[in-house]
């Protein structure tokens, strides 16, 4: 005589296998794990009322990266306040090449901030009031680098 199967554990079975294939598809659909990224740090001294975590970065008016922290130091002594904002630039859409090469960002952000490399607030919606981050040129500005952070590379602002 045959054992009948058990349809109880067939069903869970096919249950827990239909979870794992969707978490598996939203997890490597998204790519995330697959993209290149860098992160580098921007400070404000003003209110960044409207910036939020996962606020778009633009660099010259294509969407880069994204926020990704956002803190603040209180200095008592000096009454003051820096906002360090921790951006994740995609690789993969900002790319940088010096004499025909592809070079690292990081690495040559000194040359870029030399010609003008900086970082502001934008308005990205006038109803809602939501800030983003524009990367851009603007030579003859100020470099004002407070070099607090030293796990990422500054972008002045």
């Amino acid at each position: 005589m045959a054992r009948q199967a058990n349809r109880v554990m067939i069903g869970v079975f096919v249950v827990i296998s239909l979870i794992i294939l969707a978490v598996s598809g939203v997890v490597l659909g998204s790519g995330k794990f697959f993209k290149k990224t860098q992160k580098f740090v921007l400070y404000f001294n003003e209110s960044i009322k409207g910036l939020d975590v996962g606020s778009p970065v633009l660099f010259e008016g294509v969407p880069v990266g994204s926020v990704v922290d956002i803190s603040i130091i209180a200095d008592p002594v000096k009454e003051q306040t820096e906002i360090p904002v921790v951006i994740e630039v995609e690789l993969d859409h900002f790319k940088v090449r010096i004499e025909g090469q592809f070079v690292d960002p990081q690495k040559d952000m000194p040359r870029l901030i030399e010609k003008g490399l900086r970082g502001v607030l934008s308005m990205q919606s006038l109803i809602t009031g939501k800030l983003l981050i524009e990367i851009d040129f603007y030579p003859g500005t100020p470099v004002n680098l407070k070099n607090i952070h030293k796990h990422y590379t500054e972008v002045p602002t």
